[in-house]
């Protein structure tokens, strides 16, 4: 059992000791949460997407991949005239696919559009 969690790095494990003494593994979730704000008229993006990460990356140590997936964003939904429900899977794609290719992890990415 401790073999399969051996390629996970520990700060990602929540060990958790029962009454009678059994350790149970937790890995934390890997979330990001993407919020964009969206022109209502012209549907361009207004100013820059923000993305909260919990248990993806340190943003203390490394917040420059976080702030590379918000350029990548912004310059793609920058130019405006994208349908609403297209937007959310176009982001996750996006980001999906840039995050595996810097970090070779796969967060869960849920994708907020607020119309302003």
């Amino acid at each position: 059992m401790f073999k399969f969690f051996s390629a996970c790095r520990k700060e990602y494990l929540i060990l958790i000791r029962d009454m009678a003494g059994l350790i149970l593994l937790f890995l934390m979730p890997m979330i990001m949460v993407v919020i964009l704000a969206l022109d209502k008229k012209e549907g361009r993006l207004v100013g820059k997407p923000d993305i909260v990460s919990r248990g993806f990356v340190d943003v203390e140590h490394d917040g420059s991949v976080i702030d590379r997936g918000k350029e990548l964003v912004a310059v793609a939904f920058g130019k405006g005239h994208h349908e609403h429900s297209a937007i959310h899977t176009q982001v996750k794609e996006m980001l999906s696919r840039f995050f595996y290719e810097q970090t070779k992890r796969r967060p869960m990415i849920i994708t907020t559009a607020i119309e302003v």
